[in-house]
This record gives C-alpha cells, sequence and structure tokens, in this order.
C-alpha cells in the first residue's frame, strides 16, 4: 500500500472517529462516495475503530441501528435500545402472559417512552396492549421483595399456597428466580426443616405475605451455580431417552417441540417412530396434551406414569366407566 492510500485511509478514520464525537449518525454509502471506496471498506473502519475501543479498555463503540439503517455512537454511559429492540421485547412480554394488564402496560409505555419513535412503536403496539387479556395476577411488588432478598441475602417468612389450597408457613433462604412456561419460580432452601438441608422450588403467585427478616445467610455460590445449571431439571423433571410413536398432521410439530429428537422410521401403520432426550415432567404433559396421536414406547415406567394420569382423567370425567371396569 502506497503513502496516497495510508495518508486517505487515516482521514477516514479520524473523519468517522470527530464525527462520532460529535454523535452524528451515517450511512456507509454517504462515506464510500465521499472517498470513492466500498461500503466494505467503510465497515474495516469501523470494525478499526471498535478494535481500537476495546483495545483501549473503553466500553464505547460504533453500533447499527437497523431501524434506521445508520451507524452510530455508543458511549458507555448511553447504552440505548433500538426501536426493533423494543418492539421485539413489548410482543414477547405480551405473548408470555407472565404479568398481570397493569403491570404489562406500565412496562410497555416506559419502553416506547425510551425509543425516540413513540408514534411508530403506538400505531404498531397500540391495539395489542389494548386487548391484552391477563392470565396472571400483578406480581411486580412481589418479585421486587424477592430479588432484594436474593441479592442481599436474607432469610424470609412467607404463606405458600399449595394446589391443594393448604396454607404452609415457611422460612426460607431465597437462591434464584426462574422463569418457565408463563410463571416465575423461586428456588430456595428450607431454613429449620426435617430433612436437612433442602430446597424447594415455589410457584410466585402461590405466595403470600413474603416477609424479610433482617437476618442474613452464608450463600453457597456453588449451590447457586449448580441450580442455575440444572434449571431445566429442577422445573420440568429429570432427563431421560424416551421413543415414541407419533400420528400427527405432520412430523414437523414434534420437531417444533424436541427440535433434537431423531426420526427413527414408520411403524406398519404408518405412524412416525421418534427417540428423544426430554424432561420426563414437561414431555408427559405434552403427550397428555396430543391425545391420541401420541404412543411412547419406552421406557415402560413413562407408560406407567402416563397410564396413571390417564386413569385419574377417566375417573373424573367418566365415573361411570371407571366403577364398571373395577366391577368386572
Amino acid at each position: 500500500m502506497d503513502n496516497k492510500s495510508d495518508n486517505q485511509k487515516s482521514f477516514r478514520i479520524l473523519d468517522l472517529f470527530e464525527r462520532f464525537n460529535r454523535k452524528e449518525q451515517f450511512k456507509k454509502s454517504e462515506f464510500s462516495k465521499k472517498y470513492q471506496v466500498t461500503d466494505r471498506t467503510i465497515q474495516r473502519d469501523i470494525a478499526s475503530l471498535n478494535l481500537y475501543f476495546a483495545a483501549q479498555g473503553r466500553d464505547d463503540r460504533i453500533i447499527f441501528d437497523p431501524s434506521d439503517r445508520v451507524y452510530k455512537y455508543q458511549d458507555e454511559d448511553h447504552k440505548e435500545l433500538f426501536t426493533a429492540d423494543i418492539y421485539t421485547l413489548c410482543e414477547t412480554l405480551m405473548k408470555s402472559r407472565a404479568l398481570g394488564k397493569n403491570e404489562t402496560t406500565r412496562i410497555i409505555n416506559t419502553l416506547i417512552s425510551m425509543s425516540g419513535q413513540e408514534k411508530t412503536l403506538q400505531n404498531l403496539l397500540g391495539n395489542s396492549v389494548a386487548n391484552y387479556s391477563q392470565v396472571q395476577d400483578d406480581v411486580t411488588d412481589l418479585l421486587g421483595k424477592i430479588i432484594k432478598s436474593i441479592d442481599e441475602h436474607i432469610v424470609v417468612r412467607c404463606t405458600y399456597v399449595t394446589r391443594e389450597g393448604t396454607l404452609n408457613e415457611l422460612e426460607l433462604r431465597p437462591l434464584a428466580l426462574h422463569f418457565h412456561q408463563k410463571d416465575f419460580f423461586l428456588i430456595a432452601g428450607l431454613e429449620n426443616s426435617p430433612y436437612g438441608n433442602k430446597n424447594t422450588v415455589l410457584q410466585i403467585n402461590r405466595i403470600d405475605a413474603y416477609k424479610l427478616t433482617g437476618r442474613r445467610f452464608e450463600r453457597d455460590d456453588d449451590l447457586t451455580k449448580s441450580l442455575a445449571r440444572n434449571e431445566s431439571r429442577i422445573l420440568e423433571g429429570p432427563l431421560a431417552k424416551v421413543r415414541f410413536k407419533y400420528w400427527g398432521k405432520s412430523s414437523k410439530d414434534v420437531l417444533d417441540q424436541y427440535p433434537d429428537a431423531v426420526f427413527i422410521g414408520y411403524d406398519e401403520n404408518h405412524g412416525a417412530i421418534f427417540e428423544a432426550k426430554v424432561h420426563l415432567d414437561s414431555f408427559k404433559d405434552w403427550v397428555l396434551t396430543q391425545q391420541s396421536q401420541i404412543e411412547v414406547i419406552k421406557p415402560e415406567e413413562v407408560k406407567d406414569d402416563i397410564k396413571r394420569s390417564i386413569k385419574k382423567l377417566v375417573g373424573l370425567y367418566m365415573p361411570e366407566y371407571t366403577q364398571k371396569t373395577q366391577k368386572q
């Protein structure tokens, strides 16, 4: 590369640097035309500047804003979300149905106000927000208390309402929060447990009267990391390999649920046979929703567990049939 080319590159990068320091925005095509180079050359210049920032230990960088299709400078004190980011977050929040309507509306309005594109986002999201159907009670106040107790390692007392309606008074060491299938869960150690140093999983919207005691506990970082690694097992059951037949409209439905499932072949009745590693609790729930479209082949203990669940359902909805079979 000759001196003229070196000088031109230096001028380009200095020009870019000065513009970003002035918080200006631009498109690659503008710079490529000005300096009579390709868009790819300007992209390399931007990458060089970002490498320089990183080498200096700085968190600022040059980023691409897909909503306006421009490059802009983002310093370490002014992180921002793009319009597309905020739209995605809002839609995901509403589709999850994890929060009450008031909480959901408040969070979405706050995110929209951060965008600088309020009118655009209100037009895109307005109908969905207005028609949002609440399936959960508001829990953000409770989540705030739980986060504080986890962060500051504070022992808490709470009342927990079981699925059967029983009230349990518990003293807990809050360890972690997880979200799973529209619900938040607290993983905590039980204080003064007759079973030793035992952990439990509590559904957040079943917790009542959550009180911080002021007493602190020593957090076990290894245990916390273990809980994070085993979140799926804790919430969805142990991992196991299962084989099953599927008679649904499309095998894609199976792969949507279990992307790593392996297709084995077809049986004599044209049932598609799959094998997959699954979390047993969530797998059994899924099988029951598929009704007669799925037959578990193995392992036997999974088949037996599903049979027991089906018998309970029959007893609830067809008690006369259950009585008849018992007599026989």
